[in-house]
């Protein structure tokens, strides 16, 4: 709903520019010239800016979602490594209370010699 009422803000707020910017002038490019209004020269250089800044997001985008995809195969990857292992960090913790626990032991015997 919002964004309805936004475009007919928008389209309202181009007609009274087009009605206010009604004078006629000529445009010439290179060879070629061109009798319009003020307003029509100045709202394609509008859609000629938009359509450019659409290209250059598109391919932003476009180059962002192929690093999201190399990131989540990646991800995947080091999942299925992680799995294959077979050892998960609570594991780690029990391994390295163990090893603690037999240099304890280590400790006491070496002092009863």
């Amino acid at each position: 709903m919002f964004v309805l009422i936004l475009g007919i803000i928008l389209i309202v707020i181009t007609l009274l520019f087009a009605f206010q910017n009604s004078e006629v002038i000529t445009v010439h490019f290179f060879t070629y010239e061109m009798t319009t209004s003020v307003a029509l020269v100045i709202l394609a250089a509008l859609v000629a800016g938009f359509i450019i800044a659409l290209l250059v997001l598109t391919s932003t985008l476009v180059k962002t979602g192929s690093k999201n995809r190399k990131l989540s195969k990646e991800l995947e990857s080091i999942k299925e490594q992680e799995e294959n292992v077979g050892i998960d960090y609570g594991d780690a913790e029990k391994i390295k209370s163990e090893e603690m626990a037999s240099e304890e032991e280590l400790d006491k015997i070496s002092k009863e010699i």
